[in-house]
């Protein structure tokens, strides 16, 4: 499989593409309320997506590595958590 790369402001490559495609497929969105763009270059719109996630996932109990809180940064238990692996 795959290992995909943590994902945080400036981060560009294959795993910031993918990210952003999973989280448009899943209707998060920017903080401009505007579906985030699959570019592969992690803008602020990426990392308010990110939070919007990883908020989500703590309000269900699930553990994104984040310390409860989210940190906008996509690491290997956010990864996990999304991919479901």
């Amino acid at each position: 499989m795959y290992k995909f790369q943590t994902v945080k402001k400036g981060s560009s490559g294959i795993s910031v593409y993918v990210l952003q495609a999973l989280l448009r497929g899943l209707q998060y969105t920017g903080a401009d309320g505007k579906p985030i763009n699959i570019d592969g270059n992690a803008s602020n719109n990426t990392v308010y997506a990110i939070n919007q996630f990883q908020k989500t996932q703590i309000a269900y109990g699930f553990d994104c590595g984040t310390n409860g809180k989210p940190d906008g940064i996509f690491g290997k238990k956010s990864w996990q958590r999304l991919l479901g692996v």
